[in-house]
């Protein structure tokens, strides 16, 4: 039977470094991965309130701050005042006016405005 020869243990010097790469590779990854959220972002939104609509710098009016916070993690949109045409999630061809006149409509849901609501 023929026996090994014993390797030399490692470097201190060539661990650490390996060690670093992986940490950093790792970091990297998760960075980059869709979907990697920022703990500042809500999971879930209260039901049937949190506050009234905001409207959005990519143009698009949510319900209140947490459902922006929720559907905008970490893409940098913040809330405005100008800019606002259309409701998250509206279907409609035409524009409605900016004016902050809440409606509340049979739904539950606080509109904007009557325009909105429609």
């Amino acid at each position: 039977r023929t026996e090994m020869p014993a390797s030399a243990p490692a470097h201190p010097l060539s661990v650490v470094v390996v060690v670093v790469l992986c940490v950093l590779a790792a970091s990297s990854f998760f960075d980059g991965v869709e979907g990697a959220r920022d703990s500042s972002c809500p999971r879930i939104c209260p039901q049937g309130g949190g506050g009234d609509p905001v409207c959005g710098s990519d143009g698009i009016i949510y319900r209140n701050l947490c459902e922006l916070k929720k559907k905008t993690c970490g893409r940098g949109v913040k809330v405005t005042i100008n800019g606002c045409q259309r409701a998250q999630g509206a279907k409609c061809d035409h524009r409605c006016g900016k004016e902050l006149e809440p409606v509340c409509g049979t739904d539950g849901r606080t509109y904007l405005n009557r325009c909105m609501l429609q």
